[in-house]
C-alpha cells in the first residue's frame, strides 16, 4: 500500500488534510469569515482560531507578526503522512528542504513538521504518529 491511499488505520495519507489563513488583524479576520462564511471558530491560543465548518475542524487562521502588513506564502496548506521523518527524508531527496522538523500540535493532535518546495513554497506535514523508535 503507497502513502498516498487509506490505510487500516482509517487515514488518508498523502492528502490535504489542513490549511491556515494569516490574518494581520486576527479578530477581524474571524469576523469577516463568520460573517461571510458561516464559518464557527474555536480558539486555541491568543494567536490562533481553529476554524470548524459543521462541527468537524478543517483549518485555522494565525496572527501574523509583521511590520511590513504583507503576509508573506499566504495560504498554507497541511499534507497528512504516517511518518514525518520518511516524508522529510523524501522531500529532501526530492529536492525540497526542511523548514521545521517534528513538533507536538498539541495534545491529541499529533505531530507537525514545516518543508519547503523547490519553488520556495511552505508546505506543511502532519501525523497523528509518534516518532518511531530504532
Amino acid at each position: 500500500m503507497t502513502e498516498t491511499s487509506a490505510t487500516d488505520d482509517g487515514e488518508d495519507y498523502g492528502t490535504v488534510t489542513w490549511w491556515e489563513i494569516p490574518a494581520t488583524n486576527l479578530p477581524d479576520s474571524v469576523r469577516f469569515y463568520r460573517e461571510a462564511f458561516d464559518w464557527e471558530f474555536e480558539a486555541m491560543d491568543a494567536d490562533y482560531e481553529i476554524v470548524l465548518h459543521r462541527g468537524r475542524m478543517v483549518g485555522g487562521i494565525y496572527a501574523h507578526d509583521t511590520d511590513t502588513g504583507q503576509l508573506g506564502d499566504g495560504t498554507r496548506l497541511t499534507i497528512n503522512v504516517a511518518d514525518l521523518e520518511a516524508s522529510l527524508s523524501r522531500v529532501t531527496a526530492a529536492g525540497g528542504r526542511v523548514v521545521h522538523g517534528r513538533a507536538a500540535i498539541g495534545e491529541g493532535f499529533g505531530w507537525w513538521a514545516l518543508f519547503t518546495d523547490p519553488s520556495g513554497l511552505t508546505i506543511g506535514l502532519a501525523s497523528p504518529h509518534p516518532p518511531v523508535e530504532d
